[in-house]
């Protein structure tokens, strides 16, 4: 099966920006919680991309009681959630001759 079109633009031209973003919120300490609705899976539910960057700064405790509603809201009470990091070496598929 071909890769959705929601899927494929997240991909391509959302998550390096995403990318982006985590990194100055780790350097400035910013908490923060975004997601995207993605493309119907093939069981009728949606794919979701979420990220939540809980912790960076401890004494945002306003900031970090909105995240855990956020987290809870998107997921509910046992989230079966999977984190995975997929890390591309450009080079890899170069031709080295």
């Amino acid at each position: 099966m071909s890769q959705k079109i929601k899927e494929a633009g997240y991909d391509n031209e959302i998550s390096p920006l995403i990318k982006e973003i985590i990194k100055l919120c780790k350097k400035y300490k910013i908490n923060a919680f975004f997601t995207f609705a993605l493309d119907q899976r093939d069981d009728g539910k949606i794919l979701k991309c979420t990220s939540s960057l809980y912790g960076l700064d401890p004494n945002d405790h306003e900031g970090l009681e909105l995240i855990k509603k956020l987290n809870h809201a998107a997921y509910g009470e046992n989230p079966n959630i999977t984190a995975i990091t997929i890390l591309t070496d450009k080079n890899l598929n170069k031709d080295n001759n």
